[in-house]
């Protein structure tokens, strides 16, 4: 049996669910998962996890009542120094805004990976729609491209009968669809940035409380000024 074959019907998600058990680790779901991924891919995605590079940014209009917000959310203009900056993690900003991201509300959230050269652009990942702005997932688009393949058909695949339908969360795109579950074919197209934060953002809230809440890697900002969130588009995410 094929790696393929053996591996279509595991829950993703789920598995990335079961890392963190008893407030750390398990060496054995990671160790499971290591081999569920090419060219040591899931270790990498493990340690960006905890390089404390990874920014989740969220905007919450409703608290934009004052001019204070415009002093708060300075990080935006400032990037590049982020270590610099003091961010707000207390547990009261972590409670409210942790529970909301695994919400199908209206939370507006933006996810960031700072570069290794702070004279660079910062990574943009886009995971609702399966994009990063790295070079690792450009490469493997433009070689698809260059090779004439038919993207549609090279990444994608749909599931329209409804006893096929999978819980798995990762590599699903148009999630709110009730006819149709589209699934981005993460065999052939992820990267290291798209990985971390499926792992965080794909599985369940524990993992999520645990990168950001508890060891604290995983940086979670709130924007309550419409004019820093426009800042941050701008700056950042404008210029790929």
């Amino acid at each position: 049996m094929s790696k393929d074959e053996s591996t279509v019907n595991l829950n993703y998600s789920e598995l990335f669910g079961k890392i963190v058990s008893n407030g750390e680790l398990d060496g054995a779901i990671t160790s499971f998962l290591y081999y569920m991924f090419p060219k040591e891919l899931f270790i990498r995605a493990l340690s960006l996890l905890e390089s404390s590079d990874m920014f989740i940014y969220v905007y919450d209009g409703a608290t934009d009542t004052t001019d204070s917000a415009h002093e708060k959310d300075t990080t935006v203009t400032s990037f590049q120094e982020p270590q610099q900056q003091h961010f707000s993690q207390d547990t009261m900003v972590l409670n409210k805004y942790l529970p909301l991201l695994y919400d199908d509300g209206d939370l507006q959230y933006r996810l960031i990976v700072r570069s290794d050269n702070v004279h660079e652009t910062p990574i943009y990942v886009d995971i609702e729609n399966w994009i990063c702005s790295c070079s690792e997932f450009s490469e493997i688009m433009a070689s698809s491209v260059n090779a004439g393949c038919d993207l549609k058909s090279e990444f994608l695949s749909v599931l329209e009968d409804l006893n096929e339908f999978s819980e798995d969360k990762f590599g699903q795109i148009d999630a709110h669809s009730l006819s149709m579950q589209k699934y981005v074919n993460h065999k052939k197209l992820l990267c290291t940035h798209l990985l971390a934060y499926s792992i965080v953002l794909k599985s369940n809230e524990r993992v999520l409380k645990y990168y950001v809440k508890e060891t604290r890697n995983v940086i979670l900002i709130p924007i309550s000024s419409i004019d820093e969130w426009l800042k941050l588009h701008i700056n950042v995410l404008g210029h790929k």
